[in-house]
């Protein structure tokens, strides 16, 4: 049986669209590994101090705060919050997402426990989760003499 000229135009318009959707994903997933390897390169630079300093650099532009959830792996047995903070890729990250490659360090690092007020009383230490927080800064040095300093 013959299609009309309509049926035709819409299976045609269903086929594009298909197409379309494909090529998109295609180019996505092709774009997203260099993405990613940017993110590794940068994140494995940064510093992660939970004082207001970092050996070395005495001078940095602050960027502004940065805030996630850290320590989701649930099989993760850490004692302290220094393991934490120390093993903060997830902050890492989140201060890429937010500041680009400019981060070089995170200070004032700090770890807290956002309690889930719905669970039952009495909460329990796993009620909840954990969120890191801190200040990105960018290292001054003398080639960057266009951007105020502040020093520490």
């Amino acid at each position: 049986m013959a299609l009309t000229k309509r049926e035709e135009v819409t299976q045609m318009k269903k086929l594009s669209i298909l197409v379309l959707g494909i090529l998109i994903t295609g180019c996505a997933q092709a774009a997203r590994p260099a993405h990613e390897a940017a993110m590794e390169t940068s994140t494995a630079r940064m510093v992660i101090a939970s004082d207001g300093t970092v050996e070395g650099h005495s001078q940095y532009v602050t960027l502004g705060k940065v805030r996630t959830r850290c320590m989701e792996d649930p099989a993760a047995s850490y004692v302290t919050a220094t393991d934490i903070i120390a093993d903060g890729n997830d902050l890492q990250r989140a201060a890429y997402q937010t500041y680009g490659n400019e981060v070089d360090a995170i200070v004032d690092a700090n770890i807290f426990h956002v309690s889930n007020y719905a669970q039952r009383y009495p909460l329990f230490y796993d009620e909840g989760h954990f969120e890191c927080e801190g200040t990105a800064v960018h290292f001054q040095d003398a080639r960057v003499s266009r951007i105020a300093a502040r020093s520490h």
